[in-house]
Formats: C-alpha cells, structure tokens, sequence
C-alpha cells in the first residue's frame, strides 16, 4: 500500500496562474450545470448539457484511470473537443429555438392574437388605423 499527501488550498490562497487554471477546468461546468436546473427536461438544450456533462464524466473518468497505472497526478484530460462540439451543439439547439419562434410570431396566428390582444382598430380595407 502507498500513501499519497496532497495540500489542498482555497482559491484565493493560489497563485494567479493556478487561479486561471482552475477557472479555466470549471468554466464550461457551470454554463452546463446552469442549463439542466434552468431547463426542462424536454427541452434540446437540456439533452445537449446533459450528453455533455456525462461525456466529461466519462473522460475524466478514463484519465484517472489512466494516471493510476500510469502514475502521473496533476495533468487534466484534453476537453478542448467535447468542450468545442457541445458548444457547436449548443448553439445549433439555440437557432432551432430561434428559428422556431420567429416563425410563430411572424405566423397568422401570433398576428392575429397580437391584433386581438392590443385592441387595434381598422379602416374598413384593413388598414391600420
């Protein structure tokens, strides 16, 4: 058996490069985590942090893996990929939503339940009055 000793410290007790470091490994975690408490669960956007998060998971699982019969502490795995695909996937998601609300706002029956909503009134050719 072996016995490892790591010092632990507060974020703001590291250096300013550590710092950088640290925000850097979190930052994508966050936006994530903030999708799947903030959307439901039908929601694409959801789905999307969901894959995401698991694939980090599973990464980061594979390369403690790794760095046990390899022996090697400090290295992060490389996430640049799954970070820059669930990005891509992201905003993909976000233009479908887009895409799909412009077309119910410029749609009959958005118009009209705006019209409706707003009390317009109307020359009798249908001008705006």
């Amino acid at each position: 058996m072996r016995i490892k000793e790591v010092k632990l410290y507060k974020f703001n007790e590291l250096s300013d490069d550590a710092k950088d470091k640290a925000i850097k490994k979190l930052w994508d975690i966050t936006v994530a985590n903030k999708i799947i408490t903030d959307h439901g669960p039908d929601c694409d956007t959801f789905k999307t942090a969901k894959n995401y998060l698991t694939e980090l998971t599973e990464l980061r699982e594979h390369a403690n893996d790794d760095k046990d019969l390899l022996d090697e502490c400090d290295d992060e795995p490389d996430t640049t990929d799954i970070d820059s695909e669930f990005l891509k996937s992201l905003l993909e998601d976000y233009r479908i939503i887009l895409q799909k609300e412009y077309e119910y706002l410029t749609g009959k029956p958005a118009i009209i339940e705006m019209i409706e909503a707003n009390d317009y009134e109307f020359t009798e050719d249908g001008t705006l009055d």
